[in-house]
């Protein structure tokens, strides 16, 4: 019995991972799995020490709490980013400067996110994208470079 439960927790926690935000394609970037790998490798680790209760239990258990964890946003802050940034499929269509600058993030989030739930669909990423390029790429050949990105950044802060 206890390892039904423990296969059904875990099944239940990769139908979890593919939530409607970010879709089945997506299922790599999404903090849902880095939660509940997170989660796994906790409880891996405490079912290494605790009696009575082996790795693969614990891993299975604290999988299935990080998912639960992340997908009730519990591990969100109070502008809904988890510690990977901002969410959703549009983060994708952004130049990778541009993700990984908190800054651009607030800004982009702020004036690209139509709908308001704190996450980028593909139509508001590549949206952003577009006019991001627009601002940055100076020698247009589609992509921003580290020195476009360097040179263009308060340039881009202050007009999006």
């Amino acid at each position: 019995m206890k390892q039904f439960i423990l296969v059904a927790m875990a099944g239940a926690s990769l139908a979890a991972c593919a939530d409607t935000n970010n879709g089945l394609g997506n299922i790599a970037d999404n903090s849902t799995v880095r939660a509940g790998a997170i989660g796994a490798a906790g409880g891996a680790a405490i079912g290494a020490v605790v009696p009575g209760l082996s790795t693969a239990e614990g891993a299975a258990i604290g999988a299935a709490v990080g998912v639960i964890a992340d997908a009730t946003g519990v591990l969100r802050d109070r502008n809904g980013r988890t510690a990977g940034g901002y969410g959703g499929a549009g983060w994708a269509e952004i130049d990778s400067d541009v993700r990984n600058d908190v800054a651009l993030q607030q800004r982009v989030i702020a004036r690209y996110d139509t709908n308001r739930d704190n996450s980028l669909d593909r139509a508001e990423g590549q949206l952003a994208d577009r006019d991001l390029k627009r601002l940055m790429d100076t020698d247009n050949n589609g992509n921003i470079s580290n020195d476009e990105y360097n040179r263009n950044r308060e340039y881009a802060l202050r007009n999006i």
